[in-house]
């Protein structure tokens, strides 16, 4: 298989299924305490989202999602998409986790470093603190 079909049947396993604020929110201002708090929470579940998949426990991975997520992305899906990842070989090391803001979410984005490849699983956190969104991608190459 080569890399343009791995590539190819990665991103057909991996659709992104972020969920689209109503309203455009200013990511400039300073955090607040009520975001730090829902920043601490989105990466507190985001960790047991992906302890759970890694456990094969597929529907606690997903009890965090919010209605749309969960629409979007049921437990079978969920476990289809993750189920998938076999195919970069064995998980082996997650990264250190980080926080940024975009389009109104909080979003934690952590490395996944498997045996044949190194991908981001990126997670986005609505205001009430829920799963608002779930994607993995491969890692971006390192520029020199």
């Amino acid at each position: 298989e080569d890399a343009s079909t791995a590539a190819a049947t990665e991103s057909d396993a991996l659709q992104a299924v972020t969920a689209q604020p109503d309203t455009p929110q200013s990511d400039t201002a300073p955090p607040d305490a009520a975001e730090r708090s829902i920043a601490a929470g989105c990466e507190s579940r985001a960790a047991g989202l992906l302890d759970d998949a890694q456990k094969a426990d597929y529907g606690n991975a997903t009890r965090d999602f919010d209605a749309k997520m969960r629409s979007e992305l049921p437990v079978p899906r969920f476990q289809q998409q993750w189920e998938s990842l076999a195919q970069f070989g064995k998980l082996v090391a997650r990264g250190q986790s980080h926080l940024g803001r975009g389009e109104g979410y909080t979003i934690v984005v952590i490395p996944l470093i498997f045996e044949k490849a190194n991908l981001v699983a990126q997670i986005a956190c609505g205001s009430d603190g829920r799963i608002a969104g779930f994607h993995v991608t491969q890692a971006p190459k390192p520029q020199f």
